[in-house]
């Protein structure tokens, strides 16, 4: 393997790990048996080490480099890196199983905050939308923004009423714009790569022009940045690591491709 290869490869295992995940890419094991007869019997083994009464929660996950099993309910994800008995009883199922009771405590208790940061940023938003209608309406952007800021991918999934409901909530102080950017127009910066989402249906720029060249190149030399103007009173939300600031697609204005 060439280092031209092996670091394309080590890009699209990092953004196979880091994509949201939705139900849609999963496949029931049941399902999966039909193709793998010798399938069955490593699954009920899986079953009784985890001491779950069946595997309806067991999934296989689609269009991933390695081969993954997951377990997914309405409060607990896990990845299972193997289904060799071994691994499991070594290093797996004494942890599952605690995990496991402490998220669905933490859902009856209605701990969302603590529920959604419990588990893997891969389905943060799968379990705030599968949530949505329990979430208090107070606590509802301030949560979108913490898992949107944790996710890398998969936002062209989101519901789009949803997050258009959510961004047009009072903006919580630790999400505001910081004073220093005062001017009643604001010029943005979004980089795009190749599976980045366009900008024309994209929440996400910066007001910084270097983070948005760093994402623009991150997994390629061919990224582009664009520039752009947004009113201030139009910013729906900020984020301070990457001085990301969160706006409706269609409100900004003068956008161009910035010379690299």
């Amino acid at each position: 393997m060439t280092q031209k290869s092996f670091k394309v490869f080590m890009d699209r295992m990092f953004q196979d790990q880091h994509n949201n995940i939705s139900s849609t890419g999963l496949i029931p094991v049941n399902q999966m048996m039909e193709q793998k007869p010798n399938l069955k019997q490593r699954i009920d083994v899986l079953c009784e080490l985890l001491q779950l009464p069946d595997n309806k929660n067991l999934y296989y996950r689609l269009n991933s480099l390695l081969e993954e099993y997951v377990y997914l309910d309405d409060c607990f994800y896990f990845t299972f890196w193997s289904l060799e008995k071994d691994y499991i009883e070594q290093f797996v199922s004494s942890g599952f199983r605690k995990k496991r009771e402490y998220c669905k405590q933490l859902l009856k208790d209605k701990n969302f905050e603590k529920l959604f940061f419990a588990n893997d940023k891969v389905v943060g938003f799968l379990l705030f939308e599968l949530h949505y209608d329990q979430i208090p309406l107070e606590d509802r952007k301030a949560l979108f923004i913490h898992i949107y800021s944790r996710s890398e991918y998969g936002f062209a999934e989101l519901d789009v009423e949803m997050v258009e409901e959510i961004l047009l909530l009072p903006t919580p102080e630790e999400f505001k714009l910081p004073s220093e950017a005062d001017s009643a127009v604001l010029t943005i910066y979004r980089g795009q790569g190749s599976k980045s989402t366009h900008y024309d249906e994209a929440l996400s720029w910066t007001l910084s022009e270097e983070v948005a060249r760093f994402f623009a190149n991150r997994f390629s030399e061919n990224g582009t940045v664009y520039r752009g103007k947004v009113k201030r009173e139009n910013v729906r939300g900020y984020i301070e690591r990457e001085e990301e600031v969160l706006v409706f697609p269609e409100i900004v204005f003068d956008i161009e491709k910035v010379r690299v």
